[in-house]
């Protein structure tokens, strides 16, 4: 990371171009497998096959709805990405990439979180506020703002300043997103498989610090004028006030390996879970190699679990025997206000 931020510091007026281009191809991608993968769980007809292409194979009806909905938001994006109205479509195709990041990548322990978060924080610090001491100017800031290209890198949520008398935009970079996304989508699994009510889990606390930490952020732009190292202020805010409070409930070895806790609904000889974390129905399913969600350990191709292909999410025949009866009300009770506790701190944010 600190090499390509240096190679961009000196060559962005020859690298910006190719930054776009591949902005536009990974946004066309994730954004076309968001809305297919949507599309096939809230219509199930559109799952039906519409054709056969060669060396793609078959296509379904979703697909082809998503494809084209992807392209006119990249192309919106494209054509007026240096007007007032491009945030909108650069916002929407951050989206799709961090949604597509979350539902990739699974951080196992708050162990490699910690680690994690430690050393982006650091990374953060440095080049924002120590470069200047090594470079003319502040590497990450002129990396961020295109390096007096006219262009700016798109790899930013882009929030437009109401009543800025400069007219200039709010930027948060994607790795200010997705990193403490990955520790908080970490203790959300951690609270369904330990059996935790949304209040007494460590999810919403880490969202309220999320929050909290980022109108510290705010307010520290305004006092310094100048730009922060968002990481400063949010790895203190989620794995911070994590680590405090696992201690204080005696949860912190539970949370640092990554192992629910023993009285959760996932305890080992079978659970009674039949939805994931985020309340679909779990199926059963020939398995790709992973991990188990629930007990962590190994699974391998072609093995038995109960899955939940939205989320990528599944469990192992020890922690859901699929021949098991269960309604699972409890838990898509659960799911559910798990969703309104998290739509409610996102309208905070």
């Amino acid at each position: 990371g600190s090499c390509a931020l240096v190679v961009l510091y000196f060559l962005m007026k020859y690298m910006i171009y190719f930054i776009i281009f591949m902005f536009c191809i990974g946004g066309m991608s994730t954004l076309t497998e968001v809305v297919h993968v949507n599309l096939r769980y809230f219509v199930p007809r559109l799952q039906r096959r519409a054709c056969s292409l060669p060396h793609l194979g078959a296509v379904e009806v979703a697909q082809l709805i998503a494809v084209p909905c992807a392209a006119a938001v990249v192309l919106s994006w494209l054509v007026l990405r240096n007007t007032e109205h491009g945030w909108l479509f650069q916002d929407i195709i951050g989206a799709g990439f961090l949604c597509f990041l979350q539902r990739t990548l699974r951080l196992p322990s708050l162990k490699l979180a910690t680690g994690l978060l430690s050393l982006m924080f650091c990374f953060d610090i440095f080049w924002v506020f120590l470069s200047p001491l090594f470079f003319a100017k502040s590497v990450m800031v002129v990396v961020a703002t295109g390096g007096g290209t006219g262009e700016m890198v798109p790899m930013l949520m882009r929030i437009p300043a109401i009543g800025d008398p400069f007219g200039r935009d709010r930027m948060l970079g994607f790795g200010d997103i997705a990193l403490p996304g990955l520790l908080i989508s970490f203790l959300l699994r951690f609270d369904m498989l330990s059996g935790k009510p949304l209040r007494r889990g460590y999810f919403l606390l880490a969202v309220v610090g999320y929050a909290i930490a980022l109108c510290v952020t705010i307010v520290a732009l305004y006092v310094m004028k100048m730009g922060q190292p968002a990481l400063l202020y949010l790895v203190p805010g989620t794995l911070g006030t994590t680590l405090v409070a696992g201690w204080r409930r005696g949860e912190l070895r539970a949370l640092w390996d990554g192992e629910p806790l023993a009285d959760g609904l996932l305890a080992l000889g079978g659970s009674t879970c039949t939805h994931c974390h985020s309340g679909h129905p779990l199926q059963h399913r020939a398995a790709k190699a992973g991990c188990c969600d629930g007990c962590r350990k190994e699974v391998f191709e072609g093995q038995n679990v109960m899955e939940c292909q939205l989320c990528n999410w599944y469990l192992c025949e020890i922690c859901r025997p699929p021949n098991q009866e269960s309604s699972g009300t409890e838990i898509k009770d659960m799911s559910q206000d798990l969703n309104e506790g998290l739509v409610a701190a996102a309208s905070m944010v």
